[in-house]
C-alpha cells in the first residue's frame, strides 16, 4: 500500500487525474490520423496554401469557443460542460471517413474544431483544480505522459495504414478506428470523474471582452505568460502543416518511417514535459521557460540539415526536448489567477494559443513556397525572442 501511495503521490493521481489519465490513452488513438492530415487534405485535391488556410480554419474557431467554453465551465460546472460537447464533437469526426474532396471537410472541421475547444477550458480547469498547487504542473505532465506508450503505437500504424492503402483510404480507415477507441476514453471519463467546480459563477457568455480586461489587468506576470504562449504556439503554427510535406517529399522517408521519428519524437516529449513539470513544482516555472526556446533555436536547423531518416531521429529526440516548458503554462497562470476566475482564465489562456497560431500556417505556406526551408529557418529566429521574454519577464 505504501509504494502505491507513493506511485499516486509522485504522479499525483488524485481521482480525476487518474481518470483522464486513462481516458487520454484511449484518446490518443486520435494520432491515428492526425499526424498525416496535411497528406490527408492534398489527397483530397488540397494545395498547399489550402493546406495552410484549413490549419488556420482549425485555429479559428477553436480559439473563439475556448473564450466560450471557459465562461461556460465556471457557469455551469467543468463536467457538465466537458461530456455533452465532447461526445458531440467525437462522432463528427466521422465526418472526415465520408468526405468526398476538401472543401466537404469545411464544415466538419469548423464544427469539430468549435467543439474541440469548448472542451479544452474544462478539462484544463479540472487538472488544476484536483490537486494541490504545488502538484498542478505534475499533475498537467502525468496527463501528457499518459499518452506516451499509445503514441509510440499508434502513429506508426497510421503510418502503414497509408503505405499499404493509400493516403485518403487509408486515413479513412485511421479515424474509424480511432472513433472507437476514443469513445471507450469518453465513458471513462463520464463514468469516473468528478465535478470540480464548488460554486457556480453566473456571468454572460457575452462579457467576453471584460474577462480579458480582467485577465490583463491581473498585472505583469500575466501578461508575460500570454505573451510567450502567443509566441510559443504562433512558432509552432508556422511549420505544422510542412514538416510532414519536408520530411516525405524533400528528404524522401516513407509514412511510416514518418511515423517512427514522430513517435521517438512523442515519448521524449512525453518524458521531458513531466521532468518539466517536476522541475517547475519543486524549483519553479522559471527554469523550464528558459530551457525550452534555446532548444527550440537549434531544432529547426537540425531538421532542414537532415537527409535521412537516421538524421531524423536527432530531430526528433531535440524537438522532445523543447517541450520541457509546455507543463508549466497552465500552472504558472493558475497560480496566480483567483479560483472565480480560473475557468474563463484557462479558456482565454487556450483562445491565445489558437488565436495566435491562426497566420502561422499561411505564413508557413508562402515561405515553403519559396523555398521549403524557410518556414523553418523562421521558427528558429523566432525561438530566440521567445527566450529574451522569458529571461527578462518570466519570475
Amino acid at each position: 500500500m505504501a509504494i502505491i501511495k507513493k506511485f499516486k503521490d509522485f504522479f499525483a493521481l488524485e481521482r480525476n487525474i487518474a481518470a483522464i489519465c486513462l481516458a487520454n490513452i484511449l484518446w490518443t488513438s486520435i494520432f491515428l490520423y492526425r499526424s498525416y492530415l496535411p497528406k490527408f487534405y492534398e489527397g483530397l485535391g488540397a494545395s498547399i496554401f489550402i493546406v495552410g488556410l484549413l490549419f488556420s480554419l482549425q485555429f479559428i474557431f477553436g480559439g473563439i469557443s475556448c473564450l466560450i467554453g471557459g465562461v461556460l465551465t465556471d457557469r455551469y460546472g467543468r463536467k457538465k460542460v466537458w461530456v455533452p460537447v465532447s461526445f458531440v464533437g467525437l462522432f463528427l469526426t466521422l465526418g472526415y471517413v465520408i468526405a468526398p474532396d476538401w472543401i466537404y471537410l469545411i464544415p466538419v472541421i469548423i464544427a469539430s474544431y468549435f467543439l474541440g475547444g469548448l472542451e479544452e477550458s474544462p478539462i484544463v480547469t479540472m487538472i488544476m483544480e484536483s490537486v494541490k498547487k504545488r502538484k498542478r504542473a505534475t499533475a498537467m505532465s502525468s496527463v501528457y505522459l499518459s499518452g506516451t506508450l499509445p503514441h509510440i503505437l499508434f502513429i506508426p500504424i497510421g503510418g502503414w495504414l497509408i503505405d499499404n492503402y493509400g493516403t485518403v483510404p487509408g486515413m479513412r480507415i485511421a479515424v474509424l478506428v480511432a472513433f472507437f477507441i476514443s469513445l471507450l476514453g469518453n465513458i471513462v471519463m463520464l463514468a469516473y470523474s468528478k465535478e470540480t467546480l464548488k460554486k457556480r459563477i453566473k456571468r454572460s457568455v457575452t462579457d467576453i471582452k471584460q474577462k480579458f480586461v480582467d485577465l490583463i489587468n491581473l498585472g505583469l506576470k500575466i501578461k508575460s505568460i500570454l505573451s510567450y504562449v502567443s509566441l510559443y504556439w504562433f512558432i509552432a503554427s508556422i511549420t505544422a502543416a510542412y514538416t510532414i510535406f519536408y520530411a516525405l517529399d524533400v528528404i524522401k522517408i516513407t509514412a511510416v518511417e514518418w511515423g517512427i521519428i514522430l513517435s521517438i519524437q512523442f515519448a521524449i516529449i512525453s518524458i521531458f514535459i513531466f521532468l518539466g513539470g517536476k522541475i517547475s513544482d519543486k524549483y519553479g516555472r522559471r527554469p523550464s521557460f528558459l530551457i525550452s526556446p534555446l532548444i527550440s533555436i537549434i531544432t529547426p536547423i537540425i531538421f532542414i540539415l537532415s537527409k535521412s531518416f537516421y538524421h531524423l531521429i536527432v530531430f526528433g529526440i531535440f524537438s522532445g526536448l523543447g517541450t520541457l516548458a509546455y507543463s508549466s503554462f497552465y500552472a504558472y497562470a493558475a497560480d496566480h489567477i483567483s479560483p472565480s476566475k480560473r475557468g474563463r482564465s484557462m479558456g482565454i489562456l487556450s483562445f491565445i494559443s489558437y488565436f495566435s497560431s491562426i497566420p502561422g500556417p499561411i505564413i508557413g505556406a508562402f515561405l515553403y513556397s519559396i523555398s521549403p526551408q524557410y518556414p523553418f529557418l523562421a521558427t528558429s529566429v523566432l525561438s530566440f525572442m521567445m527566450f529574451l521574454i522569458s529571461f527578462k519577464f518570466i519570475h
